[in-house]
């Protein structure tokens, strides 16, 4: 190791960089062990050469950081991650931002449960920090504390509660990239929230859920509801009986008719309640189900076979259309499949859900899904096919059950 430590002095990237990468390959070595002043040695070196005026040297130094952190004592791997974490958050060095963001996810994918506790307490105070300046840096704040969330949650209990208090208002920024980045760590940290925090999560959810009036607020609250719901599902259970109604309410609100994204997050967010919490979700059912039914069918850009009332009008306006600079509609544009896709895995989730209702949707659901066979979109008719071949089996088994 001390004849690479002196190669990394060398005036040539090249040299340097080899040098990085067999170091790299040595602290892989299960035989390679550091003594204090060596690992205090190797720590400083390549902190220093995440500096290093060689590009290809700063990238083979970040990878170098993963074997490192699996050989240093706490007090190296504080000093490594408070170096990478200042990095992150420096404001006028683009660079360094990378370097740092990069470095951190590094280091947080080869933590254990043994050397974590050492990284957070020096990373997530500054996470904090960092989630509130400006997007470039709150943006890979909010992307490593998601990651911390998710593989040591249990360990932050200390600061989920502050956690929640800064992230939960930016659900509300006008940025969408911020916003999907919070709802992704508010998702994780309902997985080890305390059940009081909890509780105040879902509070503070759905009251801003039901006063906001900017429709990008209102899909960002469905769409963390739906995260949740898929992250620790068991725990909404008991809240459905407030949120299944609203968001029916929102597909039904002619308001919302033709706000596609609107229309597939609740659908989405439905399908996660059904398939996480099938019991509490029970008396919804039903509702879930006309509502899943009448949106497979949505399609207010193409007219259907059977609307033939307006054809004429429609014949003379395609005429008009013909000597339009704006053209005729463009299928390209039509993302109105989205909702029909959602809704055909709406009902599949019930089906595969809801076994002890067989004969209700065989007798309700199958008619429908055989007559959307006819879907002209292939990804929405390869849902409905995996829907009817779920509920034939489902209606085969009970069959099977009845003759023996």
């Amino acid at each position: 190791l001390t004849s690479l430590l002196e190669k990394l002095n060398a005036r040539d990237k090249d040299e340097r960089y080899m040098a990085m990468h067999d170091l790299a390959a040595d602290l892989d070595k299960d035989a390679i062990k550091l003594d204090g002043e060596m690992e205090r040695r190797v720590v400083a070196t390549i902190l220093k050469h995440l500096e290093d005026t060689g590009t290809d040297v700063k990238q083979q130094a970040v990878r170098t950081l993963a074997s490192l952190a699996k050989k240093v004592q706490d007090s190296q791997l504080e000093e490594i991650a408070d170096k990478l974490a200042t990095h992150m958050l420096n404001k006028s060095d683009e660079e360094k931002r990378d370097i740092g963001s990069i470095g951190l996810k590094t280091l947080v994918g080869v933590l254990t449960t043994q050397s974590a506790p050492a990284v957070l307490r020096r990373v997530t105070p500054k996470l904090q920090q960092g989630a509130t300046q400006e997007p470039e840096i709150a943006h890979y704040c909010l992307e490593i504390l998601n990651d911390l969330l998710k593989s040591f949650g249990l360990l932050m209990t200390r600061d989920l509660a502050s956690i929640q208090t800064g992230i939960l208002p930016m659900l509300s920024s006008p940025i969408p990239a911020t916003r999907k980045r919070v709802a992704a760590c508010v998702a994780s940290l309902a997985i080890c929230a305390p059940e009081q925090l909890f509780t105040n999560l879902v509070e503070s959810i759905f009251g801003s859920i039901e006063a906001a009036r900017n429709p990008d607020q209102i899909r960002t609250y469905i769409q963390t509801v739906a995260g949740i719901s898929r992250s620790v599902g068991h725990r909404l259970g008991r809240e459905l009986k407030r949120i299944v109604p609203l968001f029916v309410a929102f597909c039904e609100d002619k308001k919302y008719k033709e706000d596609v994204e609107m229309l597939e997050n609740c659908l989405q967010a439905l399908e996660s309640f059904i398939v996480r919490c099938p019991k509490d979700v029970g008396p919804h059912v039903e509702r879930v189900v006309a509502l899943a039914s009448h949106l497979c069918k949505y399609d207010p850009n193409y007219a259907d076979e059977g609307d033939e009332e307006d054809e004429d009008m429609e014949q003379e306006e395609e005429e008009e259309d013909a000597y339009s600079d704006d053209g005729d509609y463009d299928g390209d544009d039509d993302n109105s499949w989205k909702v029909r896709s959602a809704a055909v895995k709406c009902l599949g989730a019930v089906v595969r859900s809801r076994g002890d209702l067989a004969d209700w949707l065989y007798k309700v659901v199958a008619p429908l899904l055989v007559s959307r066979l006819r879907e002209r979109e292939e990804l929405v008719k390869m849902e409905v096919f995996s829907a009817l071949r779920d509920l034939f089996r489902l209606a085969h088994g009970r069959r099977g059950d009845a003759g023996s």
